[in-house]
C-alpha cells in the first residue's frame, strides 16, 4: 500500500497591522475632505425656477426720449438683476401666445396702458403705472415696489 501524505505549511499568524490597502483609502478620504476637493461636485448655489418678482416695460411710437432710454437701460436692467428680478420689454401689440403665462398676463394689462410699466410683486399682485420719464424715476419706481 502506498501512502501519501501531504505536509501543510504551518498557519501564518493573524497580522496586528492593517493592509496596506485601507491605510491608503484613509489616507485617500482624508485628503479630499481636508484639501475641500468634494466641494466642487456639490452647487454653492440654488437657482430657482422662477424669478420672484417680474417688471415689463410696454413701449410705443409716442415715448418720449427719456422714456425710451428708461426702458432700455443697461441701469435699469442691472438693478432689476441684483435685485432678483425678471425685466421684459415688449412693443405693443407684440404676440405672446408662446410666452410664459405671468407675461401674457401683464401684457394684456399694458398694452391698453401704454407706454406702461407692469409689475408683478412676488405675491402675484399686479400694477400698471405711465412709463417713467427717466431711467433714475424707473428704477426709483421699481425700488418703491419691491
Amino acid at each position: 500500500m502506498i501512502e501519501i501524505t501531504t505536509t501543510l505549511p504551518p498557519k501564518e499568524k493573524a497580522s496586528s497591522k492593517p493592509s496596506v490597502n485601507w491605510l491608503l483609502a484613509i489616507a485617500l478620504v482624508w485628503v479630499v475632505y481636508d484639501t475641500s476637493y468634494w466641494e466642487k461636485f456639490v452647487p454653492a448655489v440654488v437657482v430657482p425656477s422662477e424669478p420672484s418678482a417680474q417688471v415689463l416695460f410696454i413701449t410705443d411710437e409716442s415715448m418720449t426720449p427719456g422714456q425710451g432710454q428708461a426702458s432700455v437701460s443697461m441701469r435699469v436692467d442691472e438693478f432689476c438683476e441684483q435685485n432678483g428680478l425678471e425685466r421684459r420689454r415688449l412693443e405693443v401689440g407684440q404676440d405672446t401666445s408662446g410666452a410664459e403665462s405671468w407675461l401674457q398676463e401683464m401684457a394684456e394689462i399694458g398694452y391698453g396702458q401704454s407706454p406702461s410699466v407692469v409689475f408683478r410683486s412676488q405675491a402675484g399682485r399686479l400694477d400698471c403705472i405711465p412709463m417713467p420719464g427717466s431711467v433714475d424715476d424707473a428704477i426709483e419706481e421699481i425700488r418703491s415696489r419691491l
